[in-house]
């Protein structure tokens, strides 16, 4: 696989959300630098005012859930819950959910990254390749607009899921499976 290069001023990296340029290949990340930090020549994705974060883990995660277990280990970490294939919609409903309730109690994008991704990964025995934005770790993504509204929900939420990256791949774009 090429070289893929996503930039964006809001990366969640283990230093907290940062303007950043995440250089992928062979389904991993290789490095994380600053946002202006790329080769000339190069090519990157612009994420504008999106997050880019760890692959999300939909639903709670048991560590004697085998099923989500076997799902992390597959690379799902995006669409991880009881059933592999689980619902794009469900994706983003469950993440505006999640971020709707932090945002009203004044928690950060980085309390939602540790919820949602870095923790759920450690306590499936995978945090030393998933749940992180770091060098050597599974390029598994989630891309999402916090300040986006839901229509049609009451209580109202924020929070819509743009891209979902699965070992380097974009697997959902706008709402649709590739």
């Amino acid at each position: 696989m090429a070289q893929r290069i996503i930039r964006g001023v809001r990366v969640a990296t283990p230093r907290g959300i940062e303007p950043a340029s995440v250089f992928i290949e062979d389904g991993r990340i290789t490095f994380v630098a600053g946002y202006e930090d790329i080769p000339r020549e190069a090519r990157a994705e612009e994420l504008g005012k999106s997050v880019l974060m760890p692959g999300l883990v939909a639903g709670p995660l048991d560590a004697s859930d085998e099923g989500c277990k076997e799902a992390l280990r597959g690379g799902i970490t995006s669409l991880a819950s009881r059933e592999p294939r689980a619902d794009v919609s469900e994706l983003s409903h469950y993440l505006s959910e999640c971020w709707t309730t932090m945002r009203d109690s004044d928690e950060s994008l980085d309390s939602l990254t540790s919820t949602l991704s870095t923790e759920p990964a450690r306590r499936a025995g995978l945090g030393e390749r998933k749940g992180q934005i770091a060098a050597g770790f599974d390029a598994d993504f989630v891309i999402w607009n916090p300040e986006y509204t839901v229509a049609g929900t009451s209580p109202l939420l924020y929070g819509l899921v743009r891209q979902v990256i699965v070992a380097g791949v974009t697997r959902v774009r706008e709402g649709q499976l590739l």
